[in-house]
């Protein structure tokens, strides 16, 4: 039987793998292709070839559409947030007819839904609900230009959504909370939930590498992304020193790109900010915990499954914990307060048989539920009728 073809639509090139949306696109297609479906990307032209190289190799073709992502110009929406670009919307158009399904990733680029229905199936994965996430920001800065801004976007993004959505035959997120918010404003639209998935076999290299040495507990994420610097901030200031204060040889290690002039000033003999690292698990064999304090964002948040499959033990907030399934005291320690997170990990700092009791039961969550091997299985099951897909185009199964 043969497989389908899939289409996925990005304007950002989906390389390097250095956040979220990025290795959704990867790792769907190369999943999906060693799967046997026919597997494109459509973005914009680069001269990334480790990219290039890297899609080849998975068996994914790369066709690109010259220009790059304009940050001003108009929209194809009255007050809508996204630059629309023709260029790029003719280049889908001339192609999405070659496809079983299109795949429109993130919410900048369903306003090119009508460009894809060349396609028998057009699906936008939203990834989170931007809606949902800049709300929540809305009330922490009441600086007039900030907050205007943010509500300018929160309007422009529903009128956004009410012209494009009914074009589209799924959304998907990755968490249930964001699937339902977007579901409960769009009544009548499919809304689905299919989680990020992790790299078990890459991050399970070095399971039996940890290193022995001084207590280490770690913090891991872009810090661009301002609930990331949040979070770390938040373990330095408020939970670090009460980890200190009975654990005093503790280190704290905060890994990933681009930290902010204040968490950079946080270094010292028991605090080191590494910046951007080449490979993350020399780090996860270096630490003893990784502490996840999140107290805003919204989605899955990568950096718990990147350290479940480490087999490393976690604590973490409620949120940190969204959308995957983590069951406290079994595959992860939670608590809210500053003091509840600190004693969670003293108490696996202290206590070696539960912290590799924690460790080994969110290893085997990522095994059993969350590969992306799994998540591939899911697109397919949830949002694609194999045979609906096929039938709208009259190919034959």
């Amino acid at each position: 039987m043969a497989g389908l073809r899939w289409l996925f639509v990005t304007t950002d090139y989906p390389w390097p793998l250095n956040h979220g949306t990025r290795l959704r696109v990867y790792h769907f297609s190369r999943t999906l292709a060693a799967m046997g479906d026919e597997v494109s990307v459509l973005s914009y032209a680069t001269e990334d070839a480790e990219g290039s190289r890297a899609y080849e190799g998975a068996g994914v073709e790369m066709r690109m559409v010259e220009g790059r992502v304009r940050q001003r110009g108009e929209g194809r929406c009255f007050f809508g947030p996204y630059v629309y670009d023709p260029n790029f919307g003719e280049r889908l158009e001339a192609i999405s007819g070659g496809y079983d399904v299109v795949v429109l990733v993130r919410p900048g680029v369903i306003q090119y839904a009508r460009e894809a229905r060349g396609a028998g199936c057009v699906v936008a994965d939203m990834v989170d609900d931007a809606i949902v996430a800049e709300r929540g920001s809305l009330w922490s800065d009441f600086r007039v230009g900030v907050f205007f801004r943010r509500l300018k976007f929160l309007v422009g993004e529903y009128v956004y959504e009410k012209r494009f959505a009914r074009g589209i035959d799924s959304f998907i997120f990755v968490s249930e909370r964001d699937s339902m918010s977007f579901g409960r404003r769009h009544g009548g639209v499919k809304v689905v939930t299919i989680p990020n998935g992790v790299d078990a076999g890459y991050f399970g290299s070095g399971l039996d590498q940890e290193e022995e040495g001084r207590a280490t507990v770690m913090f891991l994420g872009n810090m661009d992304h301002p609930p990331n610097e949040a979070g770390a901030r938040y373990l330095l200031d408020e939970i670090g020193p009460k980890i200190a204060e009975r654990v005093p040889e503790v280190e704290f290690l905060i890994v990933g790109s681009n930290p902010s002039e204040a968490i950079r000033g946080k270094r010292g003999k028991n605090v080191c900010v590494t910046g951007w690292v080449e490979d993350v698990r020399f780090y996860f064999r270096r630490s003893t915990v990784v502490l996840l304090p999140m107290q805003t964002g919204t989605g899955i948040k990568n950096k718990l499954l990147e350290a479940w499959a480490s087999g490393k033990a976690v604590v973490g907030t409620s949120l940190a914990c969204q959308g995957v399934p983590a069951r406290d005291g079994e595959n992860i320690l939670m608590g809210e307060t500053a003091g509840e997170l600190a004693d969670a990990t003293v108490r696996l700092l202290e206590d070696e048989s539960l912290r590799k009791k924690i460790g080994a039961a969110g290893r085997a969550t990522v095994e059993e539920r969350l590969t992306w091997e799994k998540m591939g299985e899911e697109l397919r099951g949830k949002i694609l009728n194999r045979q609906d897909a096929k039938k709208r185009r009259g190919v034959k199964v």
